[in-house]
């Protein structure tokens, strides 16, 4: 397990961060061959980023709603979203729905809009992948001779399990 890489970036943020690069530098190429604005394709860009973040906080938040009804207070109620993670599916799920709307404004959209956007999808989700595995967010109890030993399971996942992956 690599929770950090040497400067202290979390290696989950640093690879999901590459992967959406990628994801980008995929779709900018592209681009010629769907025969689309600039100007069009950062609007879309910037709709697929709000809808991951929104989405992803979203669906954070509802996995937290058994500890806010525990504390429940308005400052918690409050600081829920700012304060929170993010999940993968929910900025999957937010994603897909902004590319949905954008696509609804015209026919004309529809015919490529997804045949453009979706190959990028798993370019950002192969690297977010390899980021959660280094930060040794599957880890699970197994100790057979090849597994992977995460030696600092402990501070990645609060847990006090060193077991292999």
């Amino acid at each position: 397990m690599c929770p950090y890489i040497q400067i202290t970036l979390p290696s989950y943020g640093v690879l999901a961060f590459i992967g959406a690069f990628a994801a980008l530098l995929f779709l900018y190429f592209r681009l010629d061959r769907f025969d689309i604005a600039f100007t069009q394709f950062l609007k879309l860009v910037a709709l697929c980023a709000v809808g991951c973040v929104l989405g992803s906080k979203l669906m954070y938040a509802l996995t937290q709603i058994p500890w806010l009804i525990e504390n429940f207070s308005a400052k918690n109620l409050l600081m829920l979203i700012p304060n929170s993670g993010y999940v993968f599916y929910g900025g999957l799920l937010g994603m897909i729905l902004a590319i949905y709307l954008y696509a609804k404004k015209g026919p004309d959209l529809r015919g490529w809009i997804y045949r453009m956007v979706v190959p990028a999808f798993p370019l950002f989700h192969g690297f977010g992948r390899i980021g959660c595995f280094m930060a040794g967010l599957w880890c699970q109890t197994c100790h057979p001779r090849r597994a992977i030993r995460y030696l600092y399971a402990r501070q990645a996942s609060g847990t006090t399990d060193r077991g292999g992956f």
